[in-house]
C-alpha cells in the first residue's frame, strides 16, 4: 500500500537491510495498487502516457486494479507523484557468490543508500538496483562494506527483455550453507520482515558450494533445501513455479561425490515441487577458470558476474515466456 502522508513528490520504497537502509523507487508485483491519504480528493488518477486509470474508492483508501505492468504517475489534486512501478520484485538467495565477492565493491560510512551513492555505472538503468550493504565482506576486506554484484545488470536485461520494472534484492550470505539460510529464513527477523515488505514474486536460488566444503551430507543438502522451499512457499507465498533453482557452481578444489550428489537431488527437488530449473552453473563455470574465475576456486570474478547475469537472464526469460 501507498501511503501519501509525505509531501515528497518522489515514491520511494525504504527497505531496512541487515545494517541501515536502502530506497529504490516505489515498485510493487502486484497488479493492485492501494492508496492511503486522508479526506476527500478530486482528480486523483494514475497515468501512463496518454492512458488515464481512475481507481475505486474505499474509505480512505483509493483502489487501482488489474494494472499491466509498467512505470506510472499518480496524481492528485494537480500533483503528480512519481514513479509507480507495477512489475517484479525478485529476491536472490545465496552465499558470496550471490552477495558479490570479487565483483565491484564499495565503502559507504553512510549506510542510509540510494542510486545517488554510487556511480552511475554500478546502477541499473532504472536506478532501483545498486551496490546494497553487504553483510559478510567487510569481516574479510574492512575497506568494503556493500557490493553490487550481479544484480545490477540482470536488472537491465530482464527490463529491456519483458519492458516492465524489475528489482532484484541481493539476499546472498556468505559462508551460507543450505542449513544456515534456511535458519536465517526461519528466525531471523530482520529478514523476514525484509521479505514480507517486499513481497517478491520470484525466487532465486543458488546454493552447495560451503555445504560441499563443509562435508555436509546429499541426503541433509537435500533435507534443507526442501524444507526452505516449503518455508518460501507457506510463509511468504512463494509460488513454486515463480522458484528458480540453481545448479550449485563449479568448486575447482571440490569434492566432486558430494556435488555430483547434490546436482541430483536439485534436479529431484525441481520435479518434486514443480519448480522452473535455474542456470547450471556447474556446467557454466567448469571451464574458462581463468576468464570466469580468476585465481579463486568457486567464486566469479566481475567478468564471471557479468556471465551469471546473462544465465539468470536467460533461466528467467525461458520460465517466463508466457507468464509476463
Amino acid at each position: 500500500m501507498l501511503d501519501l502522508s509525505s509531501s515528497d513528490s518522489f515514491l520511494g520504497l525504504r527497505i531496512k537491510d541487515v545494517d541501515g537502509h536502502y530506497t529504490i523507487p516505489y515498485i510493487q508485483s502486484s497488479r493492485a495498487l492501494k492508496i492511503r491519504i486522508k479526506g476527500a480528493h478530486q482528480g486523483l488518477f494514475l497515468s501512463r502516457g496518454n492512458r488515464r486509470i481512475e481507481p475505486e474508492r474505499q474509505a480512505d483508501n483509493y483502489l487501482f486494479n488489474q494494472l499491466f505492468p509498467g512505470e506510472y504517475k499518480l496524481v492528485v489534486n494537480d500533483k503528480t507523484y512519481s514513479p509507480v512501478g507495477i512489475g517484479t520484485v525478485i529476491a536472490a538467495l545465496g552465499d558470496s557468490i550471490t552477495e558479490g565477492y570479487h565483483g565491484h565493491c564499495f565503502y559507504r560510512p553512510n549506510l542510509e543508500l540510494s542510486a545517488a551513492d554510487f556511480p552511475a555505472s554500478a546502477a541499473s538503468r532504472d536506478k532501483r538496483n545498486f551496490p546494497q550493504f553487504s553483510p559478510t565482506a567487510h569481516i574479510f576486506k574492512p575497506q568494503v562494506n556493500c557490493q553490487q554484484s550481479w544484480m545490477t545488470d540482470l536488472n537491465d536485461l530482464l527490463t529491456a527483455h519483458f519492458n516492465q520494472p524489475f528489482f532484484i534484492a541481493n539476499e546472498g550470505w556468505g559462508g551460507a550453507t543450505s542449513a544456515k539460510y534456511l535458519e536465517l529464513a526461519k528466525a531471523n527477523e530482520n529478514w523476514r520482515e525484509r521479505m514480507h515488505k517486499l513481497k517478491p514474486s520470484m525466487w532465486l536460488l543458488h546454493l552447495g558450494v560451503n555445504d560441499e566444503r563443509l562435508g555436509m551430507t546429499v541426503a541433509d543438502f537435500y533435507d534443507n533445501m526442501n524444507r526452505l522451499i516449503e518455508l518460501l512457499i507457506e510463509d511468504f507465498d512463494a509460488s513454486p513455479e515463480q522458484i528458480l533453482l540453481a545448479r550449485t557452481s563449479y568448486d575447482y578444489e571440490a569434492n566432486r561425490e558430494l556435488l555430483d550428489g547434490y546436482l541430483v537431488k536439485i534436479d529431484e527437488l525441481i520435479a518434486q515441487h514443480g519448480l522452473k530449473p535455474g542456470p547450471d552453473f556447474f556446467k557454466a563455470y567448469s571451464t574458462g577458470r581463468e576468464k570466469w574465475y580468476g585465481e579463486d576456486q568457486a567464486h566469479p570474478n566481475i567478468a564471471g558476474m557479468e556471465y551469471m547475469a546473462e544465465l539468470w537472464s536467460e533461466a528467467i526469460i525461458k520460465a517466463n515466456s508466457y507468464h509476463f
